[in-house]
């Protein structure tokens, strides 16, 4: 039988369907290459018992040897409008006030605190050179207590360090240093107690290889100038230092820590905070026998039903009492054998009760031996013996919080449960604070300086809600969204803070956003010369114009600060618009992205009703100090001008909408109109265009994930990326861009991304006619068949169009065949006839 001969068009139908059986066709394969790639596991990742080694480098970062000195363009509490801190020795002359009274009435500041923004005016303008006293000379030796000294009124305390003797005395043991001057109020008010502390506990010190110690930072304001100590008093924790190899460096420290500032300062806190310390970062100090406690049924009721006095961190685990007594007895495995990492959970429950008590209760329950109550509080896998399961943490509030149960769904580290049980506590606090204060535990800018910051890497990218209200005017219906504030905040995967603040007589917070306005424009103006950008009032008011009680949000490093609208009553008891605003705005200005961040960044389940959102990507490499400040200034200038542009654009989509009904701009300038009617007047003249087509930034470290791109899928043609250049990358992480707009390759230079930016945005921006390419994220097919990504990308339908047009190339071929052969018989016929 003859062969029958394969056709192009019938080879290449069924070449694609073959790639089709292959190739999964949908799109929702390409949406969760992002996820699969965050679930690989990463090579840099911590264990389990990375806590206790914190010294380590994590990252190939060259070592500073101190924080760069933070730029004068912050804004200082006690600064008049519009001045800065040229002179640093000068600014050191007078430092602040920290705020030291208890977290149930922080309002009532002593005047001359740091949280009524005013400075200590009893210090001298000059700090003077350290005087050398006979106090001020400390020996170099490691300080040993005198374990009889508190029983004598004989006892004094250790010499003050001196810039002389600071790094030889820190270098050797891990140091709990107060840094003070004896003209601040609240150093006074804290002597007592810090003295107290170290006459009682000198024994304890002994044992755990800590010493306290003290500077006076007015006999050595060089030295606290160096340490940039910037308010009194200011606690720290120092270890000796380590290079790459884990290798004590001689003669030097490391500034680790601060002492909490939501914990009340006792002599009993100071000590759980430093045997805390010495968990985490004395090597050889993880034997500390476990401070968590095994609770009965009756205590547990107490704990889940909120009937506590301070929060506990418990965990349920898969084991019986019998058990556990047998381990804790004789420090053997005496786990069964179906629970094979019970013993490994526990040490992590040790470790982690021990670092983490300076702020929160440990417990643990065993739920093999009280099966009846783990399942009525939802734990139904531990009520069969053999079953396996992991033990299940959740940490319990008192029930004035609000809210009393969070459960950790995250991994079992030390590092990531010390965070969560850590902030969680912080943020249940409620903490008030004024903007100065807010300062004090983030980068908070009123303006941005013409060159990079000098920031320590990698960045701590602190986001601040802040429920702002009027004492006057607030209600407990008001304050009752706190809670659900606490459970937005707490879900989050980024260095997120709660905190609430009160409208103050001068309106700080209120100037503080204003300024950050104005100045934005102007630090976009001093750097991106493509064309000058003005402040336009009535653009910014409608964005920031709101009634009160509301939410702010405040990033480290940026002039962008969101604000909740609450443009009518139901607007604070919208929650799930709320947690939408939270969701939103949670990012920081620029942030490094890691594999458990990538879900954050990249929403498979986004819908694209809501815009066109971007995520751009810029590569650096962190071994480099320098360029990597370079690069993260460059995306900062981006962030912003792109924050500025989308304002802009929507503005003026906004009044042309409404050209025909209002004059929105100038209703918006009339500042003397009542509030309450413009508020009104903003519900229905303002649609929600603003919240549209955001663009988030981040970076990969290449020094530490050097194949992320790749393995995200992002590096279709094997281009390699090196520092400096970026991508964008759509959020519903189907497609991405490596070009600009004019065909170059993408790099992170501000002018060329601002204006691919805003191509993105809209197309009429501007003048250049895209050459950009759109590539498929992961996609399945080679390079030589790169022209397959744009059927992928129309998923299943993309396949039938193209199997459909193969089939009709397939008929039509078919059938001028069949013409060809019909013509050709008649023709044969013809001649068959003649011939005849």
């Amino acid at each position: 039988m003859r062969a029958r001969r394969l056709c192009a068009p019938q080879l290449l139908l069924f070449l694609s369907f073959l790639l089709t059986t292959i190739v999964i066709a949908t799109p929702a394969s390409v949406k969760n290459q992002l996820e699969k790639a965050a679930d690989t596991p990463n090579d840099n990742s911590l264990d389990i018992g990375a806590a206790d080694e914190v010294d380590k480098p994590k990252k190939a970062v060259p070592k500073k040897a101190k924080k760069p000195v933070k730029d004068d363009t912050k804004a200082e509490p006690g600064a008049k409008k519009g001045s800065t801190a040229k002179n640093p020795k000068k600014a050191q002359a007078k430092p602040k006030e920290e705020d030291t009274s208890n977290d149930v009435k922080p309002e009532k500041v002593p005047k001359g605190s740091k949280q009524e923004g005013k400075e200590d005016k009893s210090a001298p303008k000059k700090a003077p050179k350290a005087a050398k006293k006979p106090q001020s000379n400390a020996k170099d030796e490691v300080v040993e207590y005198d374990d009889q000294s508190s029983a004598h009124k004989g006892f004094t305390m250790p010499p003050l360090l001196t810039m002389e003797d600071f790094d030889s005395a820190t270098s050797k043991q891990l140091s709990f240093v107060e840094f003070f001057s004896p003209y601040c109020h609240h150093c006074k008010q804290l002597a007592p107690t810090w003295e107290a502390t170290v006459e009682e506990y000198q024994a304890e010190m002994k044992d755990l290889k800590i010493q306290m110690r003290q500077v006076n930072c007015i006999e050595s304001g060089d030295l606290c100038e160096r340490e940039d100590v910037v308010y009194y008093p200011n606690l720290r924790l120092y270890t000796p230092a380590k290079d790459k190899n884990g290798k004590q460096i001689p003669g030097k420290s490391k500034f680790v820590g601060s002492f909490p500032r939501s914990i009340m300062r006792t002599k009993e806190n100071f000590l759980k905070y430093m045997k805390n310390s010495v968990a985490e970062y004395n090597a050889g100090a993880i034997d500390l026998p476990s401070v968590s406690k095994t609770v009965s049924m009756d205590e547990l009721i107490k704990i889940v039903s909120g009937a506590l006095d301070s929060a506990v961190f418990v965990g349920f685990f898969p084991t019986t009492d019998k058990e556990w007594d047998a381990h804790e007895k004789s420090g053997k495995n005496l786990f069964p054998r179906e629970c094979v990492q019970c013993l490994e959970w526990k040490q992590l429950w040790d470790r982690l009760s021990n670092l983490v008590q300076s702020t929160v209760r440990t417990a643990n329950f065993n739920c093999r031996s009280h099966p009846d109550l783990c399942e009525q509080i939802g734990l139904d896998e531990f009520s069969k013996r053999g079953a396996s399961a992991r033990p299940h943490f959740a940490m319990f509030l008192p029930e004035t919080a609000g809210i009393v149960r969070f459960d950790y769904t995250g991994e079992l580290t030390i590092e990531d449960m010390k965070k969560f049980s850590t902030r969680l506590f912080e943020n249940s606090q409620y903490e008030i604070l004024t903007v100065p204060k807010l300062g004090d535990v983030m980068e908070l800018r009123s303006n941005l300086p013409s060159k990079p910051l000098g920031s320590y890497y990698p960045l701590s990218n602190v986001v601040s809600v802040v429920f702002y209200y009027d004492k006057n005017t607030v209600t407990e219906e008001d304050k009752s969204i706190l809670p659900k504030l606490l459970q937005y905040v707490t879900d989050s995967k980024f260095n997120v803070h709660l905190y609430t603040g009160k409208v103050s007589p001068k309106k700080l917070y209120e100037q503080q956003v204003n300024d950050q306005g104005k100045n934005l424009v102007q630090f976009i103006n001093n750097v991106v010369s493509s064309s000058e950008r003005s402040f336009d009032e009535s653009n910014f008011l409608a964005t920031t114009l709101t009634a009160k009680p509301t939410i702010l949000i405040f990033k480290d490093n940026s002039l962008v600060t969101s604000i909740y609208q609450n443009l009518q009553l139901e607007d604070m008891k919208d929650y799930a618009k709320v947690e939408e605003f939270i969701a939103r705005n949670q990012f920081p200005l620029y942030q490094e992205l890691t594999p458990e961040l990538v879900p954050s960044y990249f929403n498979t389940t986004y819908e694209r009703t809501k815009g066109t959102q971007k995520v751009v990507i810029g590569f650096i490499n962190s071994e480099d100090a320098s360029a990597t400040a370079n690069y993260l200034y460059a995306m900062s200038l981006m962030a912003h001008e792109y924050h500025h542009t989308k304002k802009e654009y929507f503005f003026e989509k906004m009044k042309q909408a409404h050209q025909d009904e209002y004059d929105v701009s100038n209703r918006l300038k009339q500042r003397s109109a009542d509030s309450l009617e413009m508020v009104k007047d903003m519900k229905r003249e303002i649609p929600r265009y603003f919240d549209d087509d955001d663009v988030l930034f981040t970076f990969i470290d290449l020094a530490v994930n050097k194949d992320f791109a790749r393995k995200l899928g992002l590096d279709i043609n094997g281009r390699s990326y090196s520092p400096g250049h970026a991508i964008v990358v759509q959020r519903d992480g189907r497609y991405y861009w490596d070009q600009l707009v004019g065909g170059q390759p993408m790099n992170m230079d501000p002018e060329s991304m601002s204006e691919t930016l805003r191509y993105f945005l809209d197309p009429a921006l501007v003048k250049v006619k895209s050459r950009m390419t759109t590539k498929l994220v992961g996609s399945p097919y080679p390079k030589m068949m790169r022209f397959m990504d744009y059927v992928h990308m129309h998923g299943i339908v993309g396949y039938l169009v193209l199997f459909a047009v193969f089939g009709l190339i397939h008929m039509l071929r078919r059938r001028r065949r069949s013409a060809r052969r019909a013509g050709n018989s008649t023709l044969g016929a013809i001649i068959g006839a003649k011939a005849d």
